[in-house]
């Protein structure tokens, strides 16, 4: 019990000390009241992870394959859609 208490405790100890990839810098995010598809371009191709660190003025959603959304247009709204690997596919507004 006592020797794999420490090979646990070695092998998370190990762990936390790898490195990780380099987080990409945001893209600019355009004002409130816009939604211009053009102005978030740069977001396709990211990793949805980018979303934990950016901040949106205006009303937005993720939407990951097969997920039911509400065909209610908003023209505020910019719609992100993502790939089975939680990649940015498309923006859209609506």
């Amino acid at each position: 019990m006592y020797k794999s208490l420490i090979s646990l405790t070695l092998a998370l100890s190990c762990a936390a000390c790898a490195e990780t990839a380099p987080v990409p810098d945001l893209p600019p995010i355009p004002q409130a009241g816009q939604c211009d598809p053009g102005s978030y371009a740069a977001f396709i191709g990211q990793n949805e992870e980018i979303f934990a660190r950016a901040t949106f003025p205006a009303p937005m959603r993720i939407i990951p394959p097969g997920s039911a959304v509400t065909m209610d247009y908003r023209p505020d709204r910019v719609n992100f859609d993502l790939d089975a690997d939680g990649t940015i596919t498309r923006v859209w507004c609506g």
